[in-house]
């Protein structure tokens, strides 16, 4: 509309009509015209001021003669303005303290009260315009209050004088004071979403006249001024375009938002805790999972490892102290356990490394097996001059601690001296780098370190370690990477000739055998290798059964020979063929012979040693008797088996025992070839390691397990599981909504777990799925039901009998159900969600619409489809009162449906039938375009709206963001609520910022540890040893197959005393300097200048929280009971204002509520009149000093009807000594910063 007058008024004359958004934008609040108004016919409304009033220029007072001011009585009949404005204050202030929700209440009443009164043929409106007409004698169109509260009151609408003056206020006044009753009957039937177009608008990709930044409306740096207007914050925020957080359906801020009940409630505004960085952080408290990731591919009918896709090298090892080191995703870990008198797995505790930025590729040990190396994958280039090279790591294993960091970089910019930084690569000279490292080993006297890179030159690099020196690279080989998959040092030497070779590398259909050279053959390096390329063809004796292939794995045998891994199964025997004239080259090799084993009929020839790809070999001395250590091969591969090899010093190691893995549910002991990594193939050997001198191994498997295996001399084994692993890409994640410490996960495999966060690792038995990939899972409010969704539109629904108790843990499907799996999609379920009120499943898919399950006989019966979305629907969210959901989808549109059921009858309870009938039919399912700016919802994972806008670090876009989680509340914070959010982006990394996050690029911390798109993050809230609620949180990482599982810990500041600033017994003030920025950092967001008075300003800040904790924690104690003694007056009073204590006495002990003892001293403790009655302060004093002196913090009985009210409730006289001693506190505190700014003021002044 491009005026606000259009044509085709009465006589010819132009009427008004609706304003357009950028002629009602006058700048403030209060210069903003109600809807449906109309200043010709009502003139501006009584708060709207279309430009700043004249100054008025005032005298001083009038002095008598002597000086003395002259007092001038006001003339009879005249009113005292000045009487007048104060008693309009005091209104003003009672109007303020009614919530916006009262109001909402009262309008629902009066449209459900007109509705009632109006014939089929009549409008809503013109009964109300016809009942205000009523009062209205002059017919001037306006009404006074008192007429105004007298209409509603015939609607049977009463309302407090407050109230009423809140509402007749709340669309406008004119001048006079008056309501213009058209204007309120139109605004009260029009729906909020057009109500809400009256409304500023703030457009998120434009910079307005304002100066407002790009993105959310509220920036970082707060002076007064920005403060004030954030608080009075009331406009639609709109984007213009997709960008970071623009969800192109626009949101509003809660009516609450730009109104004072937050310190009337004692609540701090959200903008407040907005702009700081959260007092606590993650920290990595256990890794579900192990590195196995393998993929598969079937060619002529046979199984083969596809190698760009998985891990290559073995990546699993003892250390020293009879530990296990390996890696998953970003993380080194050290696992330790114990175990039970029977030999069972009694606790687990992992240590970790945690100094990766991406996903760990290689993994090392040294002979000594204390240093670990691991390499890590390519870093992905985000800026101009950010350091993109990877690097390999080395680590001590006892104490974490980063020995030395190895950067692998371009020829161009590499640099011998380690003290010199990288050189930069030369205009026009490729700088591809090096792609990530593939395989690590250390030399057998642990000086040298030799790596290998994922490049398309596949580098090699020989590097002395301990000085970072670099010693010798060579490109190996071209191709499309990986090319080489692994490479060994051979600690082998044969008599007087010495070695035959110092190190192998191979890989893609070849194997090389590298010897040092006696003098170096490169000038740029200080030392050379010279290769020889081992032969598949066998010149003098040929082998048709050898063909040329891929080698994954290699070892050395005592009499020189080499024994090889391949990736049809088979295990090839390399012999040298001939000594070479010059002893400084490598011999030569070649693949003379293969390693079979017995058929299972004794008539039948032998085979190869695997069902498919031998990934690891390993030699294992046994000691027998007295004798010396014999050596014997173990050798793991397909099929889930562990061959055994003996007699390796003869013409070919002899195959000795087959050792069987245990498998899961569905595995089968031989299955057909399969691409991918299929649930019902047998698990694959990845890694093996055997402890020297011990009977114990550890596998790790293509299923991302860990088995330790205890090898008996007739060959049989003790098993036990010591990490139990997603065995595909993990994407669901549920939290037990009744049990502490339990979660569900659910990946791209056919399997479900069920975790113990308590005890670290799974309980009971894994569900299957028949062959499907779960996508996402979902538990029922009451614990009773988990729904799995598949990548192929299926919805899985168990249940648990056995109350999720351990190992009798058992998932079946649910017999109600008469179609199971249900099926209503073709495409994936992306998300799941049971409503609050236990009746309603709902499920997102790919097609675009979400589908409603009636689960409250259990019978899950679709009840509707909902569809609008204009992409595939990733995130739901249900109402707290279940009566509305929330969906965004992948086209960042954020929609809202009805699903209203209706209240449950009375004697309702879950597993009966509550059908859904009549208009409430008719209804459900359907989009609903009003706002839901003041909606109260019960989860939050969507990555729009407004509590969320401000989750977007700088150089973000929309699908950076997979998922956010709002964290639950805690009784203890009471009502101010500290939650959290946490994000999970595709940089694999968890942020954590404080809830709600509207700051635009709001402060987070941000945890590093998985490798891949971290694709779903769940809370769990448990009570700790002191009976206090904590949080944790469980994050999954996609293709990386781990779930991680995080601590929620304070921030708390570096102490001196902390072995961690002790190295070699001495005191290091660097380490703790370093720490010092670094805690001061995540705790103010800022850098630190270096100045101890800012420091310790910080450190005041940490003091003054601890010293009022215990001070506010009693404060909601005290809301909390007094809210649970009023809930108990106000069922006995019955309204009355006073009650016979004997009366209250037999409610208590009528219904349990406290123990017999404890209402004795109830009543020994409550001050009664003389009549022994009591009120309502006189009750919550005593219930107080009675729940005080039991030491109960819980007040709620058996079948009482005793609630919590959540903070509910004020406090009275009663808390005064509470009072005083915080106001002490503070005092005390301000005199201390007081202190410490007349302090800095001096080291100032002194320069």
């Amino acid at each position: 509309m491009e005026s606000a007058l259009v044509p085709g008024g009465e006589g010819g004359k132009p009427k008004e009509g609706l304003l357009k958004m950028a002629a009602r934008d006058n700048g403030g609040a209060a210069n903003k015209k109600p809807p449906w108004w109309s200043t010709r016919e009502y003139g501006l409304p009584m708060d709207y001021e279309q430009r700043e009033p004249r100054p008025v220029v005032s005298g001083g007072p009038i002095l008598t003669a002597e000086g003395n001011p002259v007092n001038m009585r006001r003339a009879p009949g005249i009113a005292d303005l000045t009487l007048i404005k104060k008693r309009e204050s005091a209104l003003l202030v009672q109007e303020k303290q009614v919530p916006p929700s009262r109001l909402v209440e009262l309008e629902e009443k009066l449209r459900g009260e007109v509705g009632r009164h109006t014939p089929y043929h009549e409008r809503k409106t013109t009964v109300l315009i016809r009942a205000f007409q009523t009062f209205d004698h002059e017919r001037r169109g306006t009404l006074p209050l008192d007429a105004f509260r007298r209409c509603l009151e015939c609607f049977g609408v009463t309302m407090t004088p407050a109230e009423g003056r809140a509402l007749f206020r709340k669309f406008g006044q004119d001048a006079q004071k008056r309501l213009p009753y058209q204007v309120f009957t139109r605004a009260l039937f029009t729906s909020k979403s057009r109500l809400l177009a009256w409304t500023k608008t703030h457009y998120m990709n434009a910079r307005s006249t304002k100066g407002l930044p790009r993105g959310t409306p509220f920036v970082l740096e707060a002076t007064k001024e920005t403060l004030a207007a954030d608080r009075m914050f009331d406009a639609k925020i709109q984007p213009l375009s997709a960008g970071p957080g623009h969800s192109v359906t626009g949101s509003y801020p809660p009516s609450r938002w730009a109104t004072d009940t937050w310190e009337k409630e004692g609540q701090v505004h959200p903008i407040v805790r907005a702009r700081q960085p959260p007092d606590v952080e993650l920290e990595l408290e256990h890794v579900y999972g192990y590195n196995g990731c393998c993929e598969y591919g079937v060619l002529a009918g046979k199984q083969y490892l596809e190698p760009i896709p998985s891990v290559l090298t073995s990546n699993l090892f003892y250390t020293s102290t009879k530990e296990v080191v390996y890696a998953t995703a970003a993380v080194g870990i050290v696992l330790n356990w114990s175990e039970t008198p029977d030999g069972k797995l009694d606790e687990v505790n992992q240590r970790f490394f945690t100094g990766h930025t991406k996903g760990v590729l290689a993994v090392a040990v040294d002979e000594s097996r204390n240093y670990c190396a691991t390499g890590q994958g390519p870093i992905a280039k985000t800026k101009e001059g950010q350091d993109v090279d990877p690097f390999v790591s080395i680590w001590c294993v006892h104490s974490m601690q980063e020995l030395m960091r190895l950067s692998h970089r371009s020829k161009a910019r590499q640099n011998l001296d380690p003290m010199k930084p990288p050189k930069k690569a030369q205009p026009g000279e490729p700088d591809e780098g090096c792609m990530g490292i593939q395989a690590i080993c250390f030399s057998e006297d642990g000086q040298r370190l030799i790596t290998a890179c994922r490049n398309p030159a596949t580098t090699i690099f020989v590097w002395e370690w301990r000085f970072a020196k670099l010693l010798y690279r060579a490109d190996t080989k071209s191709g499309v990477p990986p090319q080489c998959y692994g490479v060994m040092w051979n600690p082998v030497e044969i008599g007087d000739d010495g070695k035959h070779f110092d190190f192998v590398t191979f890989g893609n259909k070849f194997i090389n055998f590298w010897k040092e050279d006696a003098q170096p053959s490169d000038p740029d390096y200080p030392q050379s290798w010279t290769k020889e390329a081992g032969s598949f063809i066998d010149q003098t004796n040929p082998n048709k059964d050898i063909i040329v292939q891929d080698v994954f794995c290699c070892a050395f045998l005592d009499n020189g020979n080499v024994v090889t891994g391949m990736s049809d199964g088979n295990i090839y025997l390399w012999e040298p063929q001939e000594k070479t004239p010059d002893p400084s080259k490598p011999m030569k090799y070649s693949a003379k012979k293969r390693l079979l084993v017995d058929a299972p009929i004794p008539t039948e020839p032998k085979t190869r040693a695997h069902v498919h790809t031998v990934q690891v070999l390993k030699i294992r001395y046994v000691r027998e008797g007295g004798g010396d250590p014999k050596a014997t091969l173990l050798s793991g591969g397909g099929g889930g088996t562990i061959k055994v090899w003996e007699d390796l010093d003869g013409v070919v190691p002899l195959y000795k025992a087959t050792i069987e893995l245990p498998r899961d549910l569905g595995q089968r002991k031989s299955a057909p070839p399969a691409a991918g990594n299929g649930a019902s193939q047998p698990p694959a050997v990845k890694s093996l390691d055997c402890f020297p001198g011990s009977e114990d191994l550890i596998v790790g498997t293509d299923k991302c397990d860990i088995w330790k295996l205890k090898l008996k001399p007739d060959n049989s084994t003790d098993v036990m599981q010591l990490v139990k692993g997603n065995a595909a890409d993990v994407n669901g994640i549920a939290a037990h909504p009744t049990k502490e410490h339990i979660f569900a996960s659910a990946s791209e495999s056919d399997k479900i777990y069920i975790w113990s966060a308590d005890q670290k690792s799974m309980v009971g038995k894994p569900a299957s799925l028949k062959g499907r990939a779960a996508s996402c899972c979902e538990f029922r409010g009451d614990g009773k039901h988990l729904a799995v969704g598949s990548t192929d539109g299926c919805i899985f629904v168990f249940k648990e009998n056995n109350d999720w108790e351990g190992e009798k843990l058992v998932l079946s499907r649910v017999d109600e159900m008469a179609i199971w799996p249900l099926r209503d999609c073709t495409s994936a379920i992306q998300d799941l969600r049971y409503s609050p009120d236990l009746r309603t499943l709902a499920a997102a898919s790919r097609e675009q619409t979400i589908d409603l399950y009636d689960c409250a006989a259990s019978t899950y019966v679709r009840l509707a489809r909902c569809t609008g979305h204009s992409a595939t629907v990733l995130h739901i969210d249900w109402s707290a009162d279940s009566k509305m959901l929330q969906s965004q989808c992948n086209a960042y549109e954020l929609l809202y449906w009805n699903c209203d059921r209706g209240d449950p009858e009375p004697e309702w309870t879950i597993g009966q039938p509550s059908p859904l009938r009549g208009r409430k039919r008719e209804l459900y399912g359907r989009q609903i375009l009003d706002g839901q700016r003041d909606q109260q919802w019960d989860s939050w994972t969507s990555c729009f709206g407004f509590d969320v806008m401000g989750i977007w670090p700088p150089d973000y876009i929309n699908p950076d963001i997979n998922m956010v989680a709002r964290s639950p509340t805690l009784e203890r914070d009471g009502s101010n609520q500290r939650q959290l959010v946490a994000v999970a982006d595709n940089h694999s990394g968890v942020m954590v910022l404080n809830y709600p996050a509207v700051v635009n690029k709001q402060p987070c911390h941000y945890h590093l540890g998985h490798s891949s798109f971290v694709t779903n993050v769940r809370w769990l809230k448990y009570k700790n040893e002191k009976g206090l609620e904590e949080l944790k949180l469980i994050s999954a990482g996609g293709h990386d197959r781990s779930l991680m599982q995080w601590r929620v810990k304070r921030l708390e500041p570096p102490d001196e005393t902390d072995e961690a600033f002790q190295v070699g017994g001495k005191f290091r003030g660097g380490l703790f300097q370093d720490a010092k920025f670094a805690w001061y950092k995540k705790y103010t967001g800022q850098e630190w200048d270096g100045m101890e008075p800012t420091y310790k300003k910080a450190i005041n800040v940490v003091k003054a929280n601890e010293v009022l904790a215990p001070a506010r924690i009693a404060a909601e104690e005290r809301r909390r009971l007094r809210g649970d003694a009023e809930a108990m007056f106000k069922v006995v009073s019955k309204g009355a204002a006073r009650i016979p204590l004997d009366s209250m006495k037999a409610y208590l002990t009528e219904n349990k509520v406290v123990e017999e003892n404890q209402i004795e001293k109830l009543v020994a403790e409550v001050n009664t009149n003389s009549d022994r009655e009591i009120d309502l302060d006189q009750f919550c004093n005593g219930w107080h000093k009675m729940q005080k002196g039991a030491g109960s913090s819980s007040s709620s009985g058996g079948g009482g009807a005793l609630k919590s009210s959540g903070g509910g409730g004020a406090l009275k006289s009663d808390s005064a000594l509470l009072q005083d001693t915080i106001a002490k506190q503070e005092a005390a505190l301000k005199e201390q910063q007081k202190k410490i700014e007349e302090l800095q003021a001096k080291l100032k002044a002194k320069g």
